[in-house]
């Protein structure tokens, strides 16, 4: 049961922190989330998967057509629900959805019924439990086990493993639904985020030793950075690319690098003035950053280097057509 907390909670932690990414990546103040244009059923094959059979639920609760994402070499999608009614109804009518679907053994409306072994169980065979739940916040999340256990006895041989250090993985796929509203408001937002069923968290992790993780043939790291990120639309229509690398040089040290190193591979500097606009839009610390904008033929890179925590420097580029 200890081994079974300990791979949830691992998932759980997980898949919140690239729920938070992509919400704050795709989220456009006063335009809302862009579409993809297709239908969550699009995605469907025959036979249904788990991953397949929670699409399918979120379509039938009324989500926005997903988007699709490559992040560090991961698939993974975000869609949006608007709904008029409050997080714990939310809950209710989702955890309800599930179990028709054939998601969830049951229903799991609290926190004290999804700490129950049913509960994991089901959490790491495809299943959504609530993890957070409260007047105007809940969570719930789940997803599947790397050995694609489905069974109970296949999940003690999880645990086994887990325990023996052979797990490299430990899950292959996740799903994360987050319901909240501004207090006293009617409208409840609902995002959801979920991957594909070859998902790889060790390609999230900083400093990954996963093969193509630690640098880009496209976009140079700076001297002594880590690649934090790799995000990539994968919609046709979409025209950019964004890393994000983080390392211990200082940010007139890192400008300089950029400025040496990209006209060399044939970049050319180019008027900056959306440069201000394209960081705000993404978040950044402006009044920290300095920003440059490069051009070679029909591209556009786009350069935002700023002091980070812990005395570090992070440098994000966003590549576009």
């Amino acid at each position: 049961m200890n081994r079974l907390l300990h791979i949830t909670a691992l998932l759980a932690g997980a898949s919140a922190l690239l729920c938070a990414a992509l919400w704050a990546t795709v989220w456009t103040p006063g335009e809302g989330v862009v579409s993809a244009g297709a239908d969550i059923a699009d995605l469907f094959g025959v036979p249904d998967t788990p991953t397949q059979k929670f699409q399918r639920a979120l379509d039938h609760m009324g989500h926005e057509p997903p988007r699709a994402f490559d992040l560090n070499g991961n698939t993974v999608y975000f869609s949006v629900n608007f709904v008029d009614y409050s997080p714990i109804e939310a809950l209710k009518r989702y955890q309800d959805e599930f179990v028709y679907g054939g998601i969830n053994q049951k229903s799991y409306t609290s926190l004290k019924a999804a700490s129950t072994r049913e509960a994991l169980e089901d959490m790491l065979t495809g299943g959504v439990v609530p993890t957070t739940v409260s007047k105007d916040y809940v969570a719930m999340g789940g997803g599947l086990a790397e050995n694609r256990a489905q069974t109970a006895d296949e999940l003690a041989r999880l645990g086994r493993d887990f325990a023996a250090g052979r797990l490299a993985k430990k899950f292959r796929a996740y799903r994360h639904i987050e319901a909240f509203r501004e207090p006293g408001s009617r409208w409840t937002t609902v995002v959801a985020t979920w991957s594909d069923e070859s998902f790889d968290y060790r390609k999230m992790v900083a400093g990954s030793r996963v093969a193509g993780q630690r640098g880009d043939g496209t976009i140079p790291a700076c001297p002594g950075c880590t690649r934090l990120q790799r995000f990539e639309d994968l919609d046709p229509s979409a025209d950019h690319v964004d890393y994000t690398f983080i390392g211990p040089v200082g940010v007139h040290e890192t400008l300089a690098f950029y400025d040496r190193v990209l006209p060399a591979r044939g970049w050319e500097h180019a008027p900056s003035s959306a440069v201000l606009e394209r960081a705000r839009r993404l978040n950044l610390p402006l009044p920290n950053a300095s920003t440059r904008q490069y051009r070679r033929g029909e591209q556009t890179l786009t350069l935002v280097v700023y002091a980070a925590e812990n005395g570090e420097t992070a440098a994000h580029l966003s590549l576009a057509k």
